[in-house]
């Protein structure tokens, strides 16, 4: 899935999703940003910790047990992507 950044008008949200795109306006980005950085930093605590799995995003975030979730250089390279636009 890819994603475009938008500004935010109807149009443009319409054209990027015409295309395929996600689209996401400056301050979506900026909070999908944050959100990565806040989970990168709790499963960091809670794998240093040696602490159980037990947020709730937890199921979001491994599809229920059925992926491996994200590790902290990997949140670092998707907060990266998403950064650069790409």
């Amino acid at each position: 899935m890819e994603y475009a950044r938008v500004n935010e008008t109807e149009a443009a949200a319409a054209e990027a999703k015409a295309e395929g795109l996600v689209s996401l306006t400056d301050r979506e980005l900026a909070t999908v940003l944050a959100a990565l950085r806040h989970w990168q930093r709790a499963a960091y605590r809670r794998n240093a910790m040696g602490g159980p799995n037990a947020l709730p995003e937890w199921d979001i975030a491994t599809q229920g047990d059925e992926l491996k979730e994200l590790s902290y250089t990997e949140i670092d390279a998707l907060c990266e992507r998403l950064n650069s636009g790409g």
